[in-house]
C-alpha cells in the first residue's frame, strides 16, 4: 500500500461514515466524558478526527474555547466543520492533510529510530503545540491497518514496523502536550467478527478485556496493557510521563450485527 492508496482509502471510509452520527452515539459519549473530565479554558488537539462523529463539539466547547482537528483527509474535516454550529466553528481550527503514518518512514526505519524524532516531522506539520489536552480518537488502529496491509507478507518485519508507529504515535502526543498537559489514546480492540460475547449485552467488559488479551484475540499492536506499561517503562517516552490510566472499556455497537470494544489510556505530561 503507498501513501497514495492509504489516502484513497481512508477517505472511502470516511465517506462511508459520514452520516454515521447516530451510530457513534454511545461511543461518542464515553470518549467526550473521558475528553471533558478537565477543567475549563482548554486548548483541545484532536488527531484523527475525520468525520467529527468521536466527539460531541458542542458539549466540549464551553470548556475548550481552542480545537484543533488534525485529519489526512480534508474533505472529512471540511464536512465536518460545515455541519457545526457557527459557535463551535468559531472555535475550530483545521489542519489538513496531515499524514499521520509517514508510512515510508515507519516500513523502512531501522529498529533503533527515536520515536521523539519520527514524531518531529507530524508535530511541524501540525504547527501547533502546548495544547493542554490532545485526544487521539481510533485513529491508531487505522494507521496500524496501513502497515499491515503493506506488510503483511513479511509478519516479523510488520510487527516491528507497528511497534514503532505505536511508539511514535505515543511521543507525538507527548510533544504535542503543555507541560502538565493530558494525552488521552481511544482505541477500538477487537470486533465482534472475533469476539461474539460483544453483541450480547455482557456488562462486565474489563474481565472480557484481559481474557480477549489472554487468548491473543486483538488487533494486532494495540494490546492496551503494553501501551500502559511504554508509557511507564519505554526509556524513551517513560521520563516525559506522569500519572497514567487505562480506563475501563465499553462496547460500540455499530449495527446488529457488528461491535467493537473500545478502551482508553490517559497519561499526563510531567511539568
Amino acid at each position: 500500500m503507498s501513501v497514495q492508496d492509504a489516502l484513497a482509502r481512508q477517505r472511502t471510509l470516511n465517506r462511508e461514515t459520514a452520516d454515521a452520527w447516530d451510530l457513534f452515539a454511545s461511543h461518542r459519549a464515553e470518549v467526550t466524558r473521558l475528553v471533558g473530565g478537565a477543567a475549563s479554558g482548554l486548548r483541545l488537539g484532536v488527531l484523527g478526527a475525520g468525520n467529527g462523529n468521536d466527539l460531541d463539539l458542542e458539549q466540549l466547547v464551553p470548556r475548550c474555547p481552542e480545537v484543533t482537528l488534525v485529519d489526512i483527509d480534508v474533505d472529512a474535516l471540511n464536512r465536518m466543520v460545515a455541519r457545526q454550529t457557527p459557535e463551535v466553528r468559531s472555535v475550530l481550527r483545521t489542519r489538513a492533510p496531515v499524514d499521520l503514518c509517514c508510512l515510508e518512514t515507519i516500513v523502512n526505519a531501522s529498529a533503533e529510530l527515536d520515536p521523539l524524532a519520527l514524531a518531529g516531522p507530524i508535530a511541524r506539520a501540525i504547527g501547533v503545540a502546548d495544547f493542554d489536552v490532545v485526544a487521539s480518537t481510533c485513529v491508531l488502529s487505522q494507521l496500524i491497518d496501513q502497515v499491515r496491509q503493506r506488510l503483511e507478507l513479511d509478519p516479523s518485519r510488520c510487527l516491528a514496523a507497528i511497534q514503532r508507529l505505536r511508539r511514535g504515535h505515543l511521543a507525538l502526543m507527548l510533544r504535542l502536550l503543555r507541560p502538565g498537559g493530558r494525552g488521552l489514546l481511544v482505541s477500538d480492540l477487537v470486533s465482534s467478527d472475533t469476539a461474539p460475547e460483544l453483541l450480547t449485552g455482557v456488562s462486565h467488559w474489563p474481565e472480557v478485556m484481559v481474557k480477549l488479551v489472554a487468548a491473543q484475540n486483538f488487533f494486532t499492536g494495540l494490546n492496551p496493557f503494553i501501551i500502559e506499561s511504554s508509557l511507564k517503562q519505554d526509556p524513551m517516552l517513560a521520563p516525559l510521563v506522569g500519572r497514567v490510566a487505562l480506563h475501563s472499556p465499553w462496547v460500540w455497537r455499530i449495527s446488529a450485527a457488528r461491535a467493537y470494544l473500545v478502551f482508553a489510556v490517559t497519561f499526563q505530561r510531567k511539568s
